[in-house]
């Protein structure tokens, strides 16, 4: 008996599309099942020693799986907080990384972190202008 093996897919153009828009489909799609997708406010922003930025949402939740999105987010369980890698050179700057963390929350768990008028902010005031103005821009809960 001989086995054939299916030919590996391949990434199609189509993607990178599709997963630039995958927040707002997934948004969406928990709306269209009944679910709400819910807001998580972020108490504080800031970038640390290393250069990487910290996102401290105000939830008791826990986003350990965040790193299912493959997004380059990871989860610092003891500070309770999101972390960007260090910017590389040549690379996506901190506001970029905001970006991916707000994507891959709302990717992994359904959830929007939003920005609250008690935010604490760390970082360069021109960092903290492009994040506010992106914030009106990011999609709503659908």
């Amino acid at each position: 008996m001989k086995l054939s093996v299916p030919p590996q897919r391949h990434r199609s153009i189509i993607e990178t599309p599709v997963r630039a828009a995958a927040p707002q489909l997934i948004g969406r799609a928990f709306a269209r099942h009944g679910a709400r997708v819910r807001k998580t406010p972020i108490t504080e922003v800031r970038v640390d020693e290393s250069g990487r930025l910290i996102v401290v949402p105000a939830s008791d939740e826990d986003f350990a799986f965040i790193y299912r999105a493959a997004m380059e987010i990871s989860w610092d369980a003891f500070n309770r907080n999101l972390v960007s890698p260090v910017p590389r050179a040549g690379g996506w700057t901190l506001f970029d990384w905001f970006r991916q963390i707000r994507s891959a929350v709302a990717s992994e768990y359904g959830a929007t972190l939003t920005l609250e008028h008690d935010t604490k902010w760390l970082v360069p005031p021109a960092l903290r202008r492009q994040i506010e103005e992106c914030d009106a821009d990011f999609p709503p809960p659908a």
